[in-house]
C-alpha cells in the first residue's frame, strides 16, 4: 500500500472518476428513456445502475488508478460527476428526450386521429342503425291480443 499518494495523481484520479461518474448518469438516463415508467421498473433500474457503478468504479480504480485500489477521492468524484449532470445536463437532457417522444409517437397519433378514430365513429353509427332494425323487428313479431270487447268467447 501508498502511505502517501502525489496531489497531482489524487486529482487526475477524482477528475477521472468525475468523468464515470457523468457516464453512469448518463447510463441511467438513456435506460430510464427505454424503460417505461412503473414502481418496480424504476427500482430496476435504480439496481441496475447501481451494480453497474460498484462494478466501474472498483474496475476503475484497479486498473486506471495510481494506486491499484479504491480510494475516498474516486467515489467523491463519480458522485460529483453524478451531481453535476443532474443539477446541469439533465435538464437539458429532459428536453432532448421529450422531443424524441413527441416525434417517436406522430406516426401512432396520425393513425389514431386520422385513420381509428372517424373507423370507430361509422362503426358505432352502423351498430346503432342495426340495433335500431333489430328492435323494429322484435315489435313487429310480437303477438297483439285484440281488446276484451272485441273477443268473442263460446260459452258451453
Amino acid at each position: 500500500m501508498i502511505p502517501q499518494v502525489p496531489q497531482q495523481l489524487r486529482m487526475l484520479d477524482a477528475v477521472s472518476a468525475a468523468g464515470l461518474g457523468l457516464a453512469l448518469a448518463l447510463f441511467y438516463d438513456v435506460l430510464r428513456f427505454f424503460i417505461p415508467r412503473g414502481k418496480i421498473r424504476l427500482f430496476i433500474c435504480d439496481f441496475l445502475t447501481f451494480g453497474i457503478a460498484g462494478m466501474l468504479l472498483i474496475s476503475f480504480a484497479v486498473s486506471h488508478s495510481y494506486t491499484g485500489v479504491f480510494r475516498w477521492y474516486m467515489a467523491l468524484g463519480a458522485g460529483a460527476g453524478y451531481a453535476a449532470y443532474l443539477w446541469g445536463i439533465a435538464p437539458l437532457t429532459a428536453r432532448l428526450f421529450s422531443d424524441i417522444r413527441f416525434v417517436l409517437k406522430l406516426p401512432g397519433r396520425f393513425v389514431f386521429r386520422y385513420i381509428l378514430k372517424p373507423l370507430g365513429v361509422s362503426l358505432h353509427k352502423c351498430t346503432d342503425k342495426i340495433k335500431k332494425r333489430c328492435a323494429i323487428k322484435r315489435k313487429s313479431k310480437r303477438k297483439h291480443l285484440r281488446k276484451e270487447q272485441k273477443v268473442l268467447y263460446n260459452s258451453n
